[in-house]
């Protein structure tokens, strides 16, 4: 039956695992419902339909009685569906499924709503050949990120008033917006695959629903692509599970991948194929638990949490959901998302300061209220609801637990090694904290949530990414399968300003007269490479060192995820990009350092040269492009130039090695070896300048170094800097004037 008049029935299609064909499911089940609902409609009725939202009714449909009206095929009409895709991590997925090209889509309704409440929706909805009609999600990433939890509670709502049911194709996040989204379903069809990855979302998924709250009735469980070769039974899934099946849709890998090939949903091109009549019987049996869940509730709406004063279903028994604070501050946290509108919320990775500033104290008014009511009656003391309040406003805003890192100055990395472990570095070394997270999909929606403003994507198809915050910080993020004990993530913090070379004077890094040296090489046009380990210091370094080009110059900074923050105005910023969910549409570095010499560029500094860029650029190099910086990982200038040769043998080209060599020793002038030392410090080692060939050999002279002494006095390594007392054979009479250097300098160690 229908559902009831008034008020539709919201259908989430949900499960955080990637590559488990949830939005191949979604569409082909929203067609296979409306057909089985028309289908059902032998003569006219009196059903839910369009609520005048899209203009005036047809004239057939004048003398309906109030509410929305909708009969059979008999009467000419359709029950209305409507799928909505909330997949923003691959919007573009749905549309190709169902062989549509939307012009509009949910995020130019949610700027509507911004504008008017009364948005004509019909404007904003596709039209499919079944019938359906579809709702798609923004295709660039960075679009998504204007579509609010807000917006989608108001949404929902004229969704509901419009059409009879409405399916979503969810995001595999827990993330604000999803959440609301799980909130406000009827019901939640959580896909599964058949084998131990699925089955370990799967239970996360359930328990990470039961700990917000989400009713455990409205969960039904699916395993998709049943039967495959190898995979679990379902005897023992169901034990494992210890939870009743929806549905087990079987395996027919060439009915699928033809019908997504070709944008017709196999429930339309192979009807009577084995996974369409499962798909079929999966919409009676969707249609029958709503229309039981109605009739025992007696209620219009959605199955919504209990009603204040009503006792909530006990969530089952788990180590972590024992810990009443913690579920505490999740209902705290659900309360608080609840009582936003679209304009405060998610403002935390795009905004201005500014507009982030009035939003956290809106968000903060509110949950100080929400944090009372509710801890008055556990007896919290106020540290905790204090810490609580902030905790909930960093969840919302920022990245949860990592804010307090992120804020803390003496902080310079942090590293997440799944849900359990969270490790800092401070003052050059690591320290396990305090901090955990509930689960693997907490630490998902934490890097979800990072990745996504800068149009990057991480699922199991694309299990690593890099990416930055707003401040400049580099992300790097790697996912199950690959991370075997959880998602883990890295974050190198960037200083709020950026460092200079009298700072790192300051940090005893390198001398004064090592300084003055960088300087003269900078504004004298060499080609300079920073050297040295992971954690070294060499981004800082080639930060730092860039202040020292004159400010008339034209700059291009190539990265795969920009960091660098230069102080000059003419720099043009360019950053790689990976390739889409097909595999296409990748731009890697060496693609941008050919086409910055198009772009009449003055200097080109390339964050990191790790692969066949580095022929590229030591071409740039020496045709005219003298002056240009660079990095590449190495533990010694020797290093650098065996390095540098192996790169160029990547790309490929059929090259001497001897030619090599004249092209690394001609295109660079000087290597700056950074390192880390064992108490944590980072200092450059040493200063190499780059001579020539001799005969097959590049050779090198050290004009720089620090050197060791003596034992580690209260966890600080003792040493000096000194110059070797050789001069720099490109330091011609202009550049002495300017610059001599000493036998010996001496700096803090």
């Amino acid at each position: 039956m229908p559902a009831t008049r008034g008020k539709g029935k919201i259908i989430g299609v949900f499960g955080t695992k990637g590559g488990i064909g949830r939005t191949v499911l979604a569409c082909n089940l929203a067609i296979a419902l409306k057909n089985s609902l028309n289908e059902s409609l032998a003569a006219p009725r009196n059903v839910p339909g369009f609520h005048g939202l899209f203009g005036q009714r047809p004239a057939a449909r004048q003398g309906a009685p109030a509410g929305r009206q909708r009969g059979g095929q008999a009467g000419g009409q359709n029950v209305g569906v409507v799928l909505v895709s909330l997949d923003f991590h691959a919007g573009g997925d749905l549309p190709l499924i169902l062989g549509l090209n939307p012009n509009r889509n949910l995020a130019d309704l949610a700027a509507a709503l911004d504008r008017s409440s009364s948005a004509p929706l019909e404007d904003y909805l596709d039209t499919h050949l079944s019938g359906l009609k579809v709702l798609a999600c923004p295709a660039a990433q960075g679009s998504a990120g204007v579509v609010t939890a807000g917006h989608l509670k108001l949404i929902f709502n004229l969704l509901r008033e419009a059409f009879d049911y409405v399916i979503l194709d969810m995001t595999p996040s827990f993330d604000p917006r999803m959440l609301m989204a799980l909130n406000q379903s009827n019901l939640i069809i959580l896909i599964a695959s058949p084998d131990l990855p699925g089955v370990k979302h799967l239970k996360q998924d359930l328990e990470t629903c039961r700990l917000h709250d989400i009713q455990d009735e409205k969960l039904e469980i699916l395993i998709n692509r049943a039967g495959v070769r190898g995979g679990i039974g379902l005897p023992e899934l169901q034990t494992e599970l210890q939870k009743h099946l929806l549905a087990a849709i079987p395996v027919e890998e060439q009915t699928v991948t033809l019908s997504v090939n070709e944008g017709v949903p196999f429930v339309l091109a192979q009807p009577h194929s084995g996974v369409s009549l499962a798909v079929k019987r999966l919409g009676l049996k969707v249609i029958k638990i709503l229309a039981s869940k109605e009739l025992s509730s007696g209620a219009e709406g959605a199955v919504m949490p209990a009603q204040q004063g009503e006792a909530a279903p006990p969530p089952e028994e788990s180590s972590r959901a024992e810990n009443r604070l913690v579920e505490l501050k999740i209902k705290a946290h659900q309360r608080v998302i609840e009582g936003l509108d679209a304009k405060e919320i998610d403002l935390g990775m795009s905004s201005t300061p500014s507009a982030i500033e009035v939003a956290r104290s809106k968000v903060r008014l509110i949950a100080l209220k929400v944090v009372e009511e509710l801890a008055e009656a556990a007896g919290l003391a106020r540290e905790a609801r204090d810490e609580m309040v902030g905790e909930i406003v960093d969840e919302i805003f920022g990245l949860g637990h990592l804010e307090g890192f992120l804020r803390d100055p003496e902080i310079t990395e942090i590293m997440v090694n799944g849900p359990f472990q969270v490790y800092v570095e401070r003052r050059g070394k690591l320290e396990l904290t305090n901090k955990v997270f509930i689960n693997d999909a907490q630490v998902m929606q934490i890097i979800e949530r990072i990745v996504s403003p800068v149009g990057r994507r991480i699922d199991e198809a694309s299990p690593m990414v890099d990416a930055r915050l707003p401040d400049g910080s580099r992300v790097n993020a790697i996912i199950p399968p690959l991370a075997l004990n959880g998602p883990i993530l890295t974050i190198r913090k960037f200083s709020a300003r950026p460092y200079t070379v009298a700072d790192l004077i300051r940090f005893s890094s390198l001398s004064t007269e090592m300084a003055a040296f960088l300087q003269r090489c900078v504004e004298g046009r060499r080609n300079i490479i920073v050297s040295g380990g992971t954690g070294s210091g060499k981004t800082t370094l080639l930060n730092a060192l860039s202040a020292f080009i004159p400010a008339h110059e034209r700059i291009l900074t190539i990265e795969d995820a920009a960091e660098l923050r230069l102080q000059q105005q003419h720099v043009g910023r360019l950053e790689a990009r990976p390739p889409n969910i097909e595999g296409k549409g990748a731009v890697a570095i060496r693609d941008l350092v050919r086409n910055a010499l198009r772009m009449r560029p003055d200097r080109i500094i390339v964050g990191e040269v790790r692969g066949g860029e580095a022929l590229d650029m030591l071409q740039a190099m020496n045709t005219g492009h003298s002056g240009s910086l660079t990095t590449v990982h190495a533990n010694a200038p020797r290093d650098v130039l065996s390095r540098l040769e192996t790169m160029v043998l990547m790309t490929g080209m059929d090259l001497p090695v001897r030619a090599i060599r004249e092209q690394i020793a001609s295109a660079i002038d000087l290597i700056v070896q950074q390192s880390r030392l064992r108490d944590g410090s980072r200092k450059i080692t040493r200063i190499t300048e780059v001579l020539g060939m001799e005969g097959e050999v590049i050779t090198t002279q050290d004009l720089f170094a620090f050197e060791e002494e003596g034992a580690v006095k209260e966890g600080i390594v003792q040493g000096t800097f000194r110059s070797t007392g050789l001069r720099a054979s490109f330091a011609d009479a202009a550049f002495a004037g300017h610059f001599l250097l000493p036998v010996e300098t001496r700096g803090e160690g």
